[in-house]
């Protein structure tokens, strides 16, 4: 019996399970979504500017838009470190990251996803 002997070509071939993960963030991305950023407080911008590598978008707080998953994307990693209160010593502080734009999805326009 013969057995393949690997190549190049095979450590680039990617496992069922990160093929699956893959064509789900692939889906993710084409997918095109109903998005509402949380109102600001009195200091901050009503509306607020997201680059996602290839479209700058400038979306009004409070008001329903259309982005695609590369603006969620963005949104989901712009944290910022929030002080708090430590819940198990008042008299210490930690700090807990927080999403700088809170959004609610409204709803999800399905796409097809490229093939790869």
């Amino acid at each position: 019996m013969a057995t393949k002997t690997p190549t190049k070509a095979d450590e680039h071939e990617l496992s069922d399970e990160d093929r699956k993960k893959l064509q789900e963030h692939m889906q993710f991305l084409s997918n095109r979504y109903v998005i509402n950023i949380t109102l600001a407080k009195d200091n901050e911008p009503a509306k607020i500017f997201v680059g996602d590598g290839t479209t700058d978008w400038h979306i009004q707080r409070g008001v329903d838009v259309e982005v695609p998953g590369t603006v969620l994307h963005a949104l989901d990693n712009a944290v910022v470190g929030v002080t708090e209160e430590d819940p198990n010593d008042p008299t210490k502080s930690v700090t807990v990251m927080r999403h700088r734009f809170p959004y609610t999805v409204k709803r999800v326009i399905e796409r097809k996803a490229p093939a790869f």
